[in-house]
């Protein structure tokens, strides 16, 4: 709390003054009576200790209202964030290929499982951008539009799935995946525009080569930084063998040229993963070059707290008016 006028707070100086001069000039009263006797019974017991209630209530009042007067002020402090941020759309692949076991020690975690974990915390990290998540296999769905909801993008992430190996739904379609993904940016008016795209595997799905969606994003200024993941050469691939779960060897090829043209088309990056260790200080590099300056503004406001004082000042004065006009009364 501070004061407008704390100037005028020395006029709470002038209360002692006023206590010692009503002490002692106030003239002392006499009255005569016959006996004393009636006049003992007429005054309750004890309230004579109550005397100068009145003239500590209006002390008091006094002072309430020399506070008042200096105009007290409650601080309110505010940051205004100036910040036109990044809009990013994290494209992850969800085909069969992703659930090789290469990319810890654990056979039990399979490629989509770290990576979900890396994206998970790159989204905590993006405090002040847009997000959306697009996921894609033979085919590439938007999973969440841009958003500032990151703990609804964590939820989204953590729900994703592989598709099932062979199935309808499985393949990888780069290309479809990068204009899905140009498609929520293109109306988007952030000062920077970023795709990271992470897969295991090579374009085999979609009407539109990976190279053409690349050019599509160029002209809308949009950067792709794109991910391989997974060892190079073969990687344990589970398997149910009459009913039980076996680990095979099988090669799951990466097209590494096609990804370092995306990337370069766009401006971009092109990154290899082949663990756990190397996605996440991709993903922390991806981190630190795509940022933008935040402005701040911090400004305080001050709430008048005044009428707070002048309140109580008030209702002393009517205890004192009321105190001095009835049980503390004194005759003339």
């Amino acid at each position: 709390m501070r004061f407008r006028d704390p100037v005028l707070l020395i006029l709470a100086l002038a209360i002692p003054l006023l206590v010692f001069l009503k002490l002692r000039y106030s003239r002392a009263v006499t009255v005569k009576f016959s006996a004393l006797e009636a006049l003992k019974r007429a005054i309750p017991p004890g309230l004579k200790r109550f005397t100068h209630l009145p003239l500590a209530l209006r002390c008091t009042a006094i002072f309430f209202m020399v506070l008042a007067l200096a105009r007290p002020l409650k601080g309110i402090g505010h940051t205004r964030v100036y910040s036109e941020g990044i809009d990013i759309i994290l494209a992850l692949d969800m085909s069969s290929s992703m659930d090789a076991r290469d990319m810890t020690s654990d056979l039990q975690v399979n490629r989509l499982d770290v990576a979900k974990e890396v994206v998970k915390r790159f989204i905590q990290e993006r405090k002040n951008d847009r997000l959306g998540v697009v996921a894609f296999a033979r085919y590439a769905y938007m999973q969440s539009p841009l958003t500032m909801d990151h703990d609804l993008l964590i939820d989204i992430v953590d729900r994703l799935k592989i598709v099932p190996r062979g199935g309808d739904e499985d393949g990888t379609a780069i290309g479809s995946a990068i204009i899905t993904s140009v498609a929520r940016l293109r109306d988007s008016k952030a000062k920077s525009k970023v795709i990271i795209l992470l897969t295991d595997g090579m374009n085999n799905y979609g009407e539109i080569s990976p190279e053409s969606a690349a050019e599509v994003a160029k002209s809308m200024k949009i950067k792709i930084y794109t991910i391989g993941a997974g060892t190079k050469g073969l990687a344990p691939y589970p398997v149910w063998v009459f009913g039980q779960l076996r680990f095979q060897s099988q090669k799951i090829d990466v097209d590494e040229e096609s990804l370092q043209k995306i990337a370069g088309t766009t401006g971009a990056q092109y990154y290899r993963a082949q663990d756990e260790r190397a996605l996440k200080e991709i993903y922390d590099r991806i981190n630190k070059m795509e940022k933008v300056k935040i402005e701040e503004e911090k400004y305080t406001e001050f709430r008048e707290l005044f009428p707070y004082f002048l309140l109580p000042a008030f209702l002393l004065l009517l205890a004192e008016a009321f105190a001095s006009q009835s049980i503390l009364r004194r005759l003339p």
